[in-house]
């Protein structure tokens, strides 16, 4: 109609959540909003997507997928400048893929400040947190592993209602952590010595409760099993 197309919100990744699909994502991706950027003749047109939320429970094939989709979008900025992925994976479901309608408008406030960061709004927040780091800190003296991991733009500090949950180990769901301390824009998840962590993922695996947020109410990005070495 002659208007100026600003930017692009995008939800989607569940109908690529499949073996033969998952391949050819990250590239589908980078061509979609290229073409997009043609078409409206933006090179530049901010981009925000949503990280595909939770998936109830179907079999371990459909979850690994999604956990493979979710991690595609977590690092797709990696590969598409003016790109923000905002996450989903701690909002509330209607069924076993749709997030509620109060979620929604979480979600719509969500979006609506990454588009705000990316237009370079004056009192804008930083982008839609990212994972940083991963170290691994054996402390044999007192019998306890400690994995700590560390998040960019973090607003404020790290909260949770309730004990902080999310993170699972092993490729698996299991929780080998005995207490999960927020501490600024780190977790620290303390693990009996000599437990058996090889790897560490944040709302993998089916139907994650996720429930750590910053001050200005955004989740943690889920990602997907990340090795852990002594550093």
């Amino acid at each position: 109609n002659g208007g100026f197309v600003s930017g692009m919100i995008w939800y989607q990744g569940c109908s690529d959540a499949k073996a033969e699909t998952i391949p050819l994502f990250r590239q589908s991706m980078i061509r979609f909003v290229s073409a997009l950027r043609r078409d409206f003749h933006f090179p530049g047109m901010p981009f925000v997507q949503v990280q595909i939320a939770r998936l109830i429970y179907t079999d371990s094939t459909s979850d690994e997928n999604w956990t493979c989709i979710r991690e595609i979008q977590r690092t797709l900025r990696n590969s598409i400048q003016n790109l923000l992925t905002v996450p989903a994976v701690d909002l509330e479901l209607d069924d076993g893929i749709h997030i509620s309608g109060k979620s929604q408008i979480i979600l719509g406030r969500r979006l609506a400040e990454a588009a705000y960061t990316l237009a370079g709004g004056k009192d804008a927040l930083p982008p839609p947190i990212e994972l940083d780091s991963i170290r691994m800190k054996p402390l044999p003296k007192i019998n306890e592993v400690q994995i700590i991991v560390s998040f960019r733009n973090v607003a404020g500090e790290l909260t949770a209602a309730g004990r902080p949950a999310g993170f699972m180990f092993n490729n698996s769901q299991e929780d080998l952590s005995f207490r999960a301390e927020l501490k600024g824009n780190s977790v620290i998840l303390h693990c009996g010595f000599g437990a058996p962590v090889a790897n560490l993922g944040y709302g993998c695996c089916a139907n994650p409760y996720c429930n750590i947020h910053h001050s200005a109410g955004r989740s943690l990005p889920a990602f997907a099993w990340q090795p852990l070495y002594e550093r």
